[in-house]
């Protein structure tokens, strides 16, 4: 999840700086960020340069988060549903409470120590 929202942060820098036709050295300190090479090498400036290169990053830094913690939900569900004996509708309450909060978290800026009690 922090990787893709750090690859979607300078996926966006980079096409504002290609979008503004900066300078090489501006374009280059955005688009070959030391953070990026780690994830997508110093191939980004093409990608963004062509027609399907932002919308295809910024779609995919979006979804795969959201893939993976679904499946994460998913299959701690059928742990606690199958293994553990828990009702869909405790599994239920407790995954929508953890949605929430999660919202929570994100909007109003709440920190680490957050606990469910």
């Amino acid at each position: 999840v922090v990787a893709c929202g750090v690859v979607r942060h300078h996926a966006s820098a980079c096409l504002w700086e290609l979008e503004r036709g900066s300078s090489l050295a501006m374009r280059q300190a955005a688009c070959q960020h030391p953070t990026l090479a780690f994830f997508v090498g110093n191939r980004l400036e093409g990608w963004m340069g062509r027609s399907w290169g932002p919308s295809l990053a910024m779609i995919l830094t979006l979804l795969v988060p959201i893939v993976a913690c679904s499946l994460c939900v998913a299959s701690s569900s059928v742990t606690c549903i199958v293994r553990e004996g828990w009702s869909l509708a405790e599994v239920a309450k407790y995954e929508t409470m953890a949605v929430c909060t999660g919202c929570l978290a994100g909007l109003v800026g709440i920190g680490g120590g957050l606990i469910f009690s």
